[in-house]
Formats: C-alpha cells, sequence, structure tokens
C-alpha cells in the first residue's frame, strides 16, 4: 500500500497496543485505542477510510468481529461491501481445505479461511 501512495493506519487497541512497532515505516500512522475498542477521533477515521482491517483476540471471534461491525455501522450508518473486513485466525490442523474445520458460512457461499482467507468481508458473513 505504501508502496502505491496509499495512506496507512494501524489502531491498536486493547491488548495490541503493547504491540512493538518500531519495526514500521515512518509513513504508517499508528493510533493507540483504548480497552473499549475507542480512540480520539473514531468518527473520522472511519469516515474517511477507504478499507478497514480487523484483527480481534481470536477466543471469540464471532463475538469480537460482530462488536466490531456493530460499532462501525454506528458510526458509517451503513457498512459498505469491501470496505470492513475481519481477518480470521482460527486453528488450522491441515491448511489445506481438507479438514473444514476453518470453514465460514458467508452470504456469497462457504469459505474456508485456510484457502479462500484470512480477510473476509464482515458485511458478507451469515449472522
Amino acid at each position: 500500500l505504501l508502496g502505491n501512495q496509499i495512506s496507512v493506519t494501524l489502531v491498536l487497541a486493547g491488548t495490541a497496543r503493547h504491540y512493538n512497532t518500531q519495526h514500521l515505516d515512518a509513513r504508517v500512522e499508528i493510533i493507540y485505542g483504548e480497552e473499549d475498542f475507542t480512540w480520539a477521533n473514531q468518527v473520522m477515521n472511519a469516515g474517511w477510510a477507504d478499507q478497514v482491517f480487523v484483527v480481534v483476540d481470536p477466543a471469540d471471534e464471532w463475538r469480537n468481529f460482530r462488536f466490531v461491525y456493530d460499532r462501525f455501522e454506528e458510526m458509517r450508518a451503513v457498512v459498505q461491501q469491501n470496505y470492513l473486513f475481519g481477518v480470521f485466525r482460527p486453528h488450522l490442523p491441515c491448511g489445506a481445505g481438507a479438514c473444514h474445520a476453518c470453514w465460514l458460512a458467508l452470504k456469497t457461499g462457504d469459505s474456508l479461511v485456510c484457502t479462500d482467507g484470512p480477510a473476509f468481508d464482515l458485511s458478507t458473513l451469515v449472522r
């Protein structure tokens, strides 16, 4: 993205606030959020972003992604397709799609995180 002159903002909230970011390119804007997934200028950031990729605690990805989706829906009124993506991190026993342990139900059909992901448009998840 940086190579194509696209702005990148990284929001670190919750325990992610403690990640080491020293190795990242200085052009990456880093915002440190709170435990409750809030930060200064949140509505403005959500408004100008072309795409958002979110990583959540994998202990309960569905609940956490639903929370994030609902927050963005509050800020934007409508979450357009191809705007808000969840980066799923399930256990991948086979990594080749044979065991279907990483199966996701999408409005567009079934997908496997290991072969079709790991990022999925949160507006296409079957809730």
